[in-house]
């Protein structure tokens, strides 16, 4: 018999926290890739432009993973999900209305920088907030989480279009 999950030092809402933060990575994703595309199709950008733009969201989470680490110890990991979070919704609204396509760039990088900084901190703390013991099954919620989210994106997309 099993004791009960908080003698087991086990934490629920941390779990749920970080499949939170996963769950929105994918989504984040799966939504944003076809959307932005989309929308830069209709005003006009290049499609060789179009991947350009896309790309600077991968050159973001070169450039900021390896800061991660030390940036989650000095600021914390709850902060930094948080601000994550909220750079990452700001700047799909301002995709929507920044008329210069110069512009996306740096929101693009913003992006690609919050999704990076929600997927590695929400790894390590799952990876931290999981007991030894049910380690595996709740990575496979986690990745079953993750993967939800990028099948989430299409079906929205397709659901109430752009």
């Amino acid at each position: 018999m099993h004791a009960p999950a908080a003698q087991r030092g086990v934490n629920i809402a941390s779990i749920a926290a970080a499949i939170g933060a996963i769950s929105v990575v994918g989504l984040g994703l799966a939504l944003s890739i076809p959307l932005l595309a989309f929308e830069l199709n209709d005003r006009g950008i290049p499609s060789t432009w179009i991947g350009i733009n896309t790309a600077v969201g991968g050159l973001a989470t070169i450039i900021v993973a390896p800061f991660l680490p030390n940036l989650v110890r000095r600021v914390g990991a709850g902060p930094l999900l948080l601000t994550a979070i909220a750079s990452a919704a700001l700047s799909l609204v301002a995709f929507k209305i920044t008329p210069s396509f110069a512009l996306w760039f740096p929101l693009r990088f913003i992006f690609g920088a919050a999704l990076c900084v929600l997927f590695v901190v929400s790894e390590f703390w799952i990876n931290a907030a999981s007991p030894n013991d049910r380690r595996g099954m709740v990575i496979g919620i986690y990745g079953t989480v993750l993967s939800m989210g990028f099948a989430g994106g299409p079906a929205i997309l397709s659901l109430v279009g752009t």
